[in-house]
């Protein structure tokens, strides 16, 4: 029965219900979510990097994006890109004013109606900004009831609203609708913070805000494993959520890690201009951190072990007797550190947790406390957000401390981790567990490994406070150590770290590898954490899992002494990693660690002091290079070194079975820190030798204070210290030393520290104290003085203590002998038309110097004199167009230097036997600069970082070009590019010469060339590009010629110098309306019918404005647009200035400046200096109005000409271009490259233009080439030939010759020359890429792109070699340069070398050899340890970086190799500079090939780089049965590869898929089955070629399809074959019993007929499958022919072809009667055959290259059968499936085999 209720109490229900459903109503007004049904989104055109997903996490339709969360959608090709991305009208308005004060701006804003992504939306938040300081500027947006979840502000000081705003770095801009600030940089107005890219969006389980940044250089957000420090931002989504995760290997992905760091820099610019941005979960905050003075000892580490249990505060007395090892420890100075794991056992017997559940200090759950698992078993977790639990965890230390003295703490699962995937129960449906949105966490789950989401801390559901775990237990333990430990320093290391636990605590980077690339990552990672606030932090040295091996672990030592915290720790059931456990057998592990240990020991008084810094003042400690050289851009991406502090840079060897590493050397003085000596490399990138014991550790511009080193560092700091001054280029150097006891906690806040500030400059060193309040117990003394740079001994060392004088007789001096420039010589003289000055030289190998033709690369200085003026075609010993007064010479011991004497006045250089040289110059100034290398390619560097970096050409410019100074129409020229493409020969370049000048007048177009800008333009849509060029001479004979009539308007030419006349001469252009008698010499031509021409006068300024006037009309031809020539570069030629008459048509006036008192050994000695050129006397202005005489300036004139020049074009064309210039001088290179000039049709100039382009690469013009088949007379077959293949591999590659001789472009001889030149331009084609990152790197390294002897300077061999030269370091050309021999002898330096055409190679020590040469081959090996990017060739350029993209991987003897590869679209202005490229850095080792992104703003699925072939030669010499890859973090298996162990070689084949270069992480390959023979075998033929148009030889091969198609074989037989080696067509080739049978390759019709006993035919072909049947009594030739072919085979007897089908294999059953062979052709094929008889099916293998004969037939069970040779034939393996075949049909098969 129901009791009745009282009156009240129905009247107190009533109000309850009441109250209940208004706060309802209240509640759904505040989560109510606006009306959408009318919204309309607005889309406008949106760039594909400024889309903003509108549904993140999500996959949606076009359907679902647009009609029901009503945002826009625009499919592209990149999957990457949103499709479906917010609208503009999207996010928040301000609705209402709060406060607007100076120093605090408050904004109400309410939501815009639109629909709701993940649901109860805040409809009302507020915006509140606080310019705290002039540097520091909060902003923060919560909900308007302030509901939501804000992480306390305990490490941050709450703003008081006073602040002084009066010089604000910043302004801030409020945008009101929709809601956005934009935040500026008040001093260059840039905008740093632009939240308008996206709509705000806040809802109670999802917030977001996106900012567009100024630049994508941006550091930090963790943590993660970052592969570099500088992140990759194009489309990456990084999670930041603590989670128990270990680092994973490359290519699974960007997962979140043990910490939550949303703190990340943004450097601006190269001034240094930074910002930093914080968030801390919804509020935003710029601030630095409090950073911890760490206590700098030695440490001894326990983990888990030592517990009874594995329970915290327990000690398993039984194996460890830790206390009494503790009390030891700290007799030596040691000091104890312990782990401590957050998870107490849920045990009623064990002490702490009844502690704990007496002070209720557990996370909570819905009914009680939480319970998971870690390492004791089930266990419950503290709540240190809770300050009773705090006050628990106090007690629990003091209490284990009486049974244990420990040191120090070490947490570890503070997450916080559980090994279940939650807690003891199953997680709830809710919100909190499985939320709307959930970012793209590992797992995929919140609450993996960890406690569900909604269990209850203290502070907030574990949904808010999750990632704050580590930090809260962190402080906790601050806590209990300051219990014990009052007046000392804590040490403490956490695994999981938030924002500010650098307060508490130091780091390690989690439970590594023992892998590369976790050594690797360490570095990224010690520096992104210095950037959080947590300097003390370091990797685990040697890796935490697996098996280390002794090298990787050295490594490891080397670089692990130089971690900030330097800990060695591992696993178990892994060996012991420690230094002294490799000392049983290898000692130089030991002893390398003991090295670096005692260096990083002696420097610890330095790295104290960076610790001082970081805690005072929030330094870095280990920091990256772009801290201190942002200015930089190389710097930007180093992320393989990094620096202690400003001055102590570290560079360790990070990969395996190498002896040297990629170093940058920023732009400072370094010392090295073993030897203390100078290294001369400045702002570059260097190979530097580190060996197996040697890590690179460098000394720059500091005072480094320094400790005798001890064993340990308690112990170290009662030694004495010194002072190492390594002074800078101004011979300066400054720096600190905090000083203290070491251990007291308030040292620095009660002053108790002496602080030295030193600065060294003028010869005096003074150390300023700014602090000295303690007195060190020790006696802190300075007992030595290390001062590096002192480049003179000093006299005097004097000591000013107390102002008192003391002289120091201690002192050591100690300088380099070595000399590279004296000028004791007798003989100084100085005047104003004759300078003289002699120097001796260190060797006799000199190079450079020019521009004059001479027979060896190394100058023969034997009394031999040079002169260098701007004049002649290349002749022996003249001097020619350009002038270089630069000399590169080597020293005896194999370093180097450079000498530059910056003088344009006519000059000689002199030689004499007792190596020295004399300059005589006719004026100037002696103004000498030299660079110190020490190695070759280090000097051609830093000469052309002095000069200027070569221009980057466009990508069409390395496509092989064609002129002719003799086209007599535009017709012609057409007709010409008809035939090129008709035979396919690649071509991409058309030169057209003055031909197509109207009179040769500049800027003019001939009637017979009417059509020339019609025929550019339809060309061009096929790919072509044009050159033209241009003289700089202007006609004055004309009436109506507005370059000549503007010209003189604008003062433009050179004049007399005493009436301003203009100085006229005569050149090309012919007077008007005179018919020229082309029949009378030169002479009498230019008499009679050469016009007066003016020469323009470069150095003015108002010329160069006039000349890119006249080239820009000239391009878009105002007034006859018909006539506009839309040209790609320009070729400017004459410019010497040459002149057909001596001085000018009046002669010249000044006898003395023309014939001065010394004339230089010049062509024109006995006629002045004014022959053929202007007088000397001439006039010109320099840009400051200055008068200066031709005489001082002439050699400058084209160098002048050339910079407006490629100014011009650049306007004109907005894409980058070729300038090609025949008068060069330093710094040329910058705006163009170089032609060789008028050379002989004739072998000696063929073999001289090796010479010529090797010193123009020292010169700094990478861009360079010799006319191909000479300029000047017919050529001969023979050598075009020969010419065309080694012009093939010239830079610049033009055949290019004068009217009046022969054609000689490549279709004007014949079909073999046609074959020929094909053949070699489908080489250069396909090594492209590989050139393209060569020029890359001269440009911005200004590496040489020719000579042998940069590459192999330890090989004395080498400096005198001149008829090879080097691609780079990958590629050595032995080209063919005698008449009538077909052999070259060819130096191969020690390296391991493979042949290109045939793929195989061997290792040479350094020897000669004798290369076959036949017309059709050039001798081209590439190097061994490198990695060569490749593309199939196509007619041009245009076309072929659209085909398939390939690699050559040549490995060296320890199986490494490495490469390269820079790309863009190959046009664009500035790509490097804009940072708009792709750079890719490749590793091959361990049979994985790496790709390692060092930067992508290029590459995107919508514009890939699609990778089809991978080439791996040199691998072991077994059958490789496995290919996998992994591509865009996916891991699948590679179909298509083929395994040929006889070769060492293995090609992989990616065509059958879509792959993406920037998403290709890693292809890597398993070896199984026995080892191969490698005998070498003949061959007559080589491959020509590497794209899979050509059939590529082999020897044997193995294929595999996919892992699926291997099966056990139970019986097998082992035959062995002829098998045909061919290099284009392979033929038909048969083995009869008693016959020999030749190789036959046939191009033209053939016949086979065949009668025989047993034929045995083999295909070999790369990747089309062919077919081949066994068939009793036919003959089944394998043929094929490029013209008809006919087949007809008849006989009676056995036969057994082969069938080879690389993709994919398979097994082909050959029908009784019938034949199949196996044709390849390209027109019609007649195949006759008769046969009756046997059927057998066979599996396919592939075989390939060589021939071998059967001798055996063998039975065996399972697997390959050996390899037998017999009659010294190598055999080949021949796998044939058993198919239910007789013993009969096998035994009558082995009697017809075995003869």
């Amino acid at each position: 029965m129901a009791r009745r209720l009282s009156v009240l109490q129905v009247l107190l229900i009533i109000f309850i219900l009441i109250v209940l459903a208004v706060d309802i109503l209240l509640l759904c007004f505040v989560l109510e979510n606006p009306s959408d049904t009318s919204f309309i989104p607005e889309c406008p055109e949106t760039p594909e990097s400024e889309r903003i997903d509108c549904t993140p996490g999500q996959a949606v339709t076009e359907e679902a994006c647009r009609w029901k969360y009503k945002c826009c959608w625009k499919s592209v090709p990149d999957t990457d890109v949103p499709w479906c991305f917010f609208p503009r009208n999207w996010g928040y308005e301000v609705s209402n004013w709060v406060t607007n004060t100076s120093t605090v701006y408050t904004a109400q804003l309410r939501r815009l109606p639109s629909p709701s992504l993940f649901g109860h939306d805040i409809i009302d938040t507020v915006f509140r900004a606080e310019y705290q300081t002039s540097n520091h500027f909060h902003f923060k947006i919560t909900d308007f009831n302030y509901m939501c979840y804000e992480v306390p502000h305990e490490n941050v000081k709450l703003f008081d609203g006073t602040a002084d705003t009066s010089n604000l770095s910043y302004h801030v801009e409020v945008i009101h609708k929709p809601f956005s600030i934009k935040i500026m940089r008040t001093s260059n107005k840039r905008v740093l913070l632009d939240t308008g890219l996206g709509p705000l969006q806040f809802a109670q389980q999802f917030l977001q805000l996106s900012i567009r940044l100024p630049s994508a250089t941006v550091y930090g957000l963790g943590g993660h494993v970052h592969q570099q420090h500088g992140h990759n931002v194009a489309w990456g989504t990084w999670p930041v959520f603590s989670r128990d995760a270990a680092p994973p290997p490359p290519g699974e992905g960007m997962i979140n890690l043990y910490g939550a760091h949303t703190f990340f820099l943004c450097l601006e610019d190269t001034h240094g201009s930074s910002f930093g941005l914080f968030l801390m979960n919804n509020n935003f905050n710029h601030t630095v951190f409090d950073k911890v003075l760490q206590e700098m000892h030695n440490d001894v580490y326990s983990d888990i072990d030592y517990m009874d249990g594995k329970k915290d505060f327990t000690i398993d007395g039984v194996a460890f007797q830790v206390s009494d090892f503790a009390n030891e420890l700290h007799k030596y100075g040691l000091k104890y550190v312990i782990i401590m794991n957050p998870g107490i056992l849920n045990n009623i017997d064990y002490q702490p947790y009844v502690n704990g559940n007496k002070s209720r200090v557990w996370i909570l759950g819905d009914k009680a406390f939480v319970v998971g698992q870690g390492y004791p078993g089930w266990t419950v977790f503290p709540d240190f957000t809770n300050p009773v639990c705090t006050e628990w965890w106090r007690e629990q230390f003091s209490e284990f401390y009486k049974a244990l003295e420990l040191d120090g703490v070490w947490i570890e699962m503070d997450e916080v981790s559980s090994f279940f995937q939650n807690s003891d129960h199953e997680c709830e449906i809710n919100n909190l567990n499985f939320p709307p949105f959930i970012p793209r966490v590992l797992d995929g789950l919140l609450l993996a490994r960890t406690l569900c989401m909604d269990t209850e801390f203290q502070g907030g559901f574990h949904y808010d406070v999750h990632s704050l775990y580590g930090y809260t237990m962190a402080r906790a333990t601050d806590s209990a150590m300051e219990n014990i430990f009052p007046k000392k320093r804590k040490f403490i290391l956490s695994c999981s770290t938030f924002a500010g636990s650098g307060k508490y605590a130091a780091h390690w980077l989690g439970d590594n590898t023992a892998r590369r690339d976790d050594l690797r990552w360490s570095i990224p990672g010690i520096l992104e954490f210095n950037l959080f606030g947590i300097p003390m932090v370091g990797a685990n040295i040697c890796g935490y899992t697996e098996n280390v091996t002794e090298e990787l672990c050295r490594r490891w030592m080397q670089l692990g002494a130089f971690y900030p915290l330097s800990r060695n720790h591992n696993g178990p059931g892994f060996r012991d990693q420690d230094p002294a456990a490799f000392s049983e057998n290898n000692y130089m592990l030991l002893n390398s660690s003991r090295h670096y240990l005692n260096v990083c020991y002696t420097l610890l008084p330095y790295l104290y002091t960076l610790f001082y810094r970081a805690h005072t003042l929030g330094e870095t400690v280990a920091r990256p290079l772009v801290h201190e050289f942002y200015q930089d851009p190389a710097t930007l991406e180093v992320h393989e070194q990094f620096l202690w502090g400003p001055g102590f840079l570290i560079t360790p060897v990070l990969y395996k079975g190498v002896d040297h590493t990629k170093a940058h050397i920023p732009a400072a003085i370094w010392y090295d820190c073993d030897t203390v000596i100078a290294i001369e490399w400045r702002k570059q990138f260097v190979e530097m030798l580190l060996p197996g014991d040697r890590i690179g550790l460098h000394l720059g511009g500091y005072i480094f204070p320094t400790q005798q080193p001890n064993t340990t560092a308690e112990t170290s700091q009662k030694n004495t210290t010194g002072l190492i001054i390594a002074l800078d280029y101004k011979r300066e150097a400054k720096g600190e030393l905090y000083w203290d006891d070491g251990v007291s906690k308030d040292a620095v806040t009660k002053k108790n520290y002496i602080l030295y500030d030193s600065v060294t400059s003028v010869n005096h060193v003074q150390a300023k104290i700014i602090n000295n309040n303690y007195m060190d117990p020790d006696n802190l003394t300075f007992t030595g003085i290390i001062i590096l740079g002192m480049d003179k001994e000093p006299t005097n060392f004097t000591v000013f203590l107390n102002n008192a004088a003391t002289s120091i007789s201690n002192v050591v001096y100690t300088h380099s002998t070595k000399v590279g420039w004296d000028s004791q010589l007798p003989g100084f003289t100085f005047n104003d038309m004759f300078l003289f000055i002699s120097t001796r030289l260190p060797s006799q190998y000199l190079y450079g110097f020019g521009e004059t033709e001479h027979t060896t690369f190394r100058r023969n200085i034997s009394w031999n004199t040079w002169g260098m003026f701007a004049d002649e075609p290349p002749a022996y010993k003249k001097n020619s167009y350009g002038v270089h007064p630069y000399y590169m010479a080597l020293e005896e011991d194999g370093n180097d230097h450079g000498v530059l004497l910056l003088n344009c006045n006519a000059m000689d250089v002199a030689f004499q036997p007792t190596a020295a040289l004399t300059y005589h110059t006719t004026g100037g100034i002696l103004d000498f600069y030299m660079v110190w290398g020490p190695t070759p390619e280090l000097v051609t560097q830093q000469y052309k970082e002095l000069i200027g970096w070569p221009a980057m050409i466009p990508y069409w410019a390395l496509g092989f070009q064609l002129s002719r100074y003799g086209y007599q129409n535009d017709a012609e020229i057409s007709n010409l590019y008809n035939a090129m493409m008709a035979a396919q020969i690649p071509y991409h370049v058309q030169h057209v010469d003055i031909d197509y000048m109207d009179r040769k007048l500049d800027f003019t177009l001939s009637p017979s060339f009417q059509h020339l800008g019609l025929m550019i333009e339809q060309m061009k849509k096929n790919g072509m590009r044009f050159v033209l060029i241009l003289d700089p001479a202007i006609s004055g004979n004309e009436t109506q010629y507005l370059p000549s009539t503007r010209g003189q308007e604008n003062n433009v030419f050179i004049r007399w110098p005493d009436n301003s006349d203009i100085v006229w001469g005569k050149v090309w252009t012919d007077l008007p309306n005179v018919n020229v008698d082309g029949s009378l010499d030169h002479e009498p031509q230019v008499k009679l019918y050469r016009a007066h021409v003016a020469f323009p006068d470069f150095l003015r300024n108002s010329t160069a404005a006039w000349w890119k006037k006249e080239i820009e009309e000239f391009y878009r031809n105002p007034r006859e647009p018909e006539k506009s020539l839309k040209f790609d570069g320009l070729w400017i030629d004459m410019n010497e200035p040459s002149n057909f008459v001596s001085g000018s048509v009046r002669g010249c006036s000044d006898d003395i400046l023309n014939n001065p008192p010394y004339v230089p050994h010049l062509e024109s000695k006995d006629r002045g200096l004014s022959s053929k050129t202007l007088c000397t006397e001439s006039q010109q202005l320099l840009p400051d109005g200055s008068p200066v005489r031709h005489y001082d300036t002439h050699s400058l004139y084209g160098w002048a000409q050339t910079r407006p020049t490629c100014e011009a074009v650049l306007e004109v064309t907005g894409q980058r271009e070729i300038v090609i210039t025949r008068s060069t001088f330093p710094s040329s290179g910058r705006w163009g490259g170089r032609w060789l000039g008028d050379s002989m049709a004739a072998w000696d100039p063929l073999k001289k233009s090796v010479i010529g382009m090797m010193e123009f690469s020292l010169f700094g013009i990478s861009y360079t080439g010799a006319d191909i088949c000479g300029f000047f007379g017919d050529a001969e077959y023979e050598m075009c030939v020969c010419w065309m293949q080694l012009g093939a591999f010239y830079p610049s590659s033009r055949n290019h010759n004068t009217f009046g001789t022969r054609r000689q472009d490549p279709v004007a001889w014949d079909s073999n020359f046609e074959m020929f030149s094909r053949k070699v331009l489908q080489t250069r084609y396909t090594l492209l890429p590989y050139l393209y990152t060569l020029m890359h790197k001269a440009h911005v390294e200004g590496s040489a792109v020719v000579p042998l002897l940069h590459e192999f300077t330890e090989d004395r061999t080498t400096w005198d070699i001149d008829h090879q030269f080097m691609l780079g370091p990958a590629i050595l050309i032995s080209p063919m340069l005698e008449n009538n021999t077909f052999q070259v002898y060819a130096y191969f330096p020690r390296a391991h070398w493979y042949d290109y055409s045939m793929e195989s190679g061997n290792e040479s020590a350094g020897e000669w050899k004798l290369l076959e040469a036949p017309l059709d081959h050039m001798n081209l090996h590439i190097r061994g340890g490198y990695i060569v990017p490749w593309q199939e060739p196509a007619m041009n350029t245009h076309s072929s970086r659209q085909k398939y993209m390939g690699l050559i991987v040549a490995l060296d003897d320890n199986g490494r190799a490495e490469g390269q590869l820079f790309w863009d679209d190959g046009q664009n202005i500035d790509t490097y500079e804009n940072r708009n490229y792709f750079l890719a850095n490749f590793i091959a080792a361990q049979n994985i090939l790496q790709t390692q992104t060092v930067h992508n703003k290029y590459l995107s699925d919508s514009n890939s780089l699609k990778v089809g072939y991978t080439r791996i030669w040199g691998i072991n010499p077994t059958y490789v049965t496995q290919v996998t890859s992994t591509y865009d973090n996916q891991q699948f298996m590679v179909i298509n590869f083929k395994s040929d162990p006889y070769n060492q070689t293995l090609t992989i084949q990616l065509t059958d898929k879509i792959i993406s270069l920037e998403k290709l992480t890693e292809v890597a390959w398993i070896h199984s089955g026995p080892m191969v023979s490698t005998t070498p075998m003949t061959n007559t033929f080589p491959m020509s070629s590497l794209y899979p148009s050509t059939t590529k030889p082999t020897t044997s091969e193995t294929i595999n399809t996919s892992s699926s198609t291997s099966s056990i074989i139970t019986e097998c037989t082992t035959v062995t074959l002829p098998v045909t080696t061919m290099p284009f067509p392979t033929s038909a080739a048969e083995v009869s019993t008693g016959t020999t049978v030749p190789n036959t390759t046939t191009s033209s019709p053939t016949n086979t007929t065949a009668d025989s006993t047993v034929t045995l035919p083999v295909t070999t072909t790369p990747f089309p499958t062919s077919a081949a049947e066994v068939s009793t009594g036919t003959t089944v030739p394998n043929t094929i022919t490029s013209s008809p072919a006919n087949t007809t085979t008849d006989s009676t007897n056995v036969t057994l072809p082969v069938t080879t089908t690389p993709f994919p294999a398979n097994t082909i059953e050959v029908s009784t009667g019938t034949m199949v062979p196996n044709n390849t052709t390209s027109s019609p094929t007649n195949t006759t055959a008769d046969s009756t008889n046997v059927t057998l099916p066979v599996t396919n293998m592939p075989f390939l290259t060589s021939a071998a004969e059967a001798t055996t037939v063998c039975e065996a069970r399972m697997g390959f059968l050996p390899i037998q040779e017999i009659d010294q034939l190598r055999a080949i393996e021949l796998l044939v499936q058993w198919s239910s075949v007789s013993d009969a049909y096998w035994k009558h098969l082995e009697s017809l085999i075995i003869h």
